[in-house]
């Protein structure tokens, strides 16, 4: 809490001191903008669009590794629809992972597999932004092996973690044990409250065996969902004129989404922005209004996609199954429309 209250004041005291400068550099960005070539803009936004599907094919992926059977076209909607409500919600990672999880069980994934699905493709998000990183730094600076050390370990340290949970789920499970019985006891509930879904969900996770070709297939498109985004980013760049090799963007990139993890607002807007702007402008041959202009378009293009199509999809999954009366043609009464038995 305290991080986040002081990014807030630090950019709202750089607002303020800077304000007639960022006016201008604004006012500025617009102009540019809107003269971007529209070629570039259109392959932006399937860029932004293959992004998202990279990581709908890894959800997708990871609960058929535990077991489960998902469309690429449900994992797709999913993300789109849990991605907005991270971006737009107060406590977007909890309410995210919840909608995110009510929604697979409801297409018949087990509980054990979305708790698997949820955690790994986290894992192996962060995993693959670290590689994006560590590919960057080694691109900047190849005789420099030691920069590397710290990204490679934390991308080790990711693996490590999440082989340790496939290995020895009782171990995990008797210290999350723990953790809940401390809780209950705090919360003056009866100590074994919560315990029986837990032991269920454990049991689940017990039948979890991903194969090499799993793991392997996961992880590269996790690490193209980054490399997708960044070549959104690229292509809004060239639709501005700014001619830069995307390799060049890898460090940078890596380090700015790494930061909106911390960052006061949703989606690291301020944060992220600054980095990838002194990004841009770093080689002193592109103006400061050009840079900010071409971040401005690429946030609107996939962070606007992303809430565009996430609330669509929250919309039409809460029309699909919204309770209706029953009709002639024999509906039980009170079941949701479209659920799996139908399909069935």
């Amino acid at each position: 809490m305290w991080l986040r209250l002081s990014l807030v004041a630090a950019l709202v005291m750089i607002v303020v001191i800077d304000f007639p400068q960022l006016r201008n550099i604004s006012a500025a960005a617009l102009v540019d903008a809107w003269r971007a070539s529209s070629g570039w803009l259109v392959t932006a936004s399937l860029l932004a669009v293959a992004s998202m599907i990279a990581f709908g094919l890894m959800r997708q992926r990871t609960i058929r590794a535990a077991g489960g059977r998902l469309s690429l076209r449900e994992a797709v909607a999913v993300s789109y629809a849990a991605g907005a409500i991270h971006m737009t919600t107060p406590g977007g990672v909890v309410a995210s992972t919840a909608y995110a999880f009510r929604r697979l069980q409801r297409r018949g994934v087990s509980a054990g597999a979305v708790t698997w699905s949820l955690t790994v493709t986290g894992i192996l998000s962060s995993a693959g932004l670290i590689l994006v990183g560590v590919g960057g730094f080694a691109i900047d600076d190849l005789a420099s092996w030691t920069g590397l050390l710290s990204p490679a370990l934390a991308a080790l340290a990711a693996g490590a973690a999440t082989a340790a949970v496939v290995r020895h789920p009782d171990a995990v499970e008797a210290i999350v044990v723990r953790i809940v019985r401390r809780g209950n006891r705090l919360l003056r509930r009866s100590p074994d409250a919560g315990l029986g879904t837990l032991h269920a969900t454990a049991r689940d996770l017990r039948a979890v065996r991903p194969r090499s070709a799993d793991w392997l297939f996961a992880g590269g498109a996790a690490v193209a969902n980054w490399l997708l985004d960044l070549l959104c980013l690229w292509a809004c760049a060239l639709s501005l004129g700014i001619h830069l090799p995307p390799w060049m963007l890898l460090a940078s990139y890596a380090l700015a989404m790494a930061s909106a993890g911390v960052s006061p607002v949703p989606g690291g807007v301020g944060v992220v922005d600054g980095i990838v702007v002194f990004a841009l402008t770093a080689g002193g041959h592109v103006s400061a209004s050009v840079a900010v202009a071409a971040v401005l378009l690429y946030r609107v293009i996939s962070l606007g996609s992303l809430l565009v199509s996430g609330w669509g999809s929250v919309a039409a999954q809460a029309v699909r199954w919204h309770p209706t009366a029953p009709s002639a043609a024999g509906l039980v009464p009170g079941r949701p429309v479209g659920c799996a038995g139908d399909a069935a």
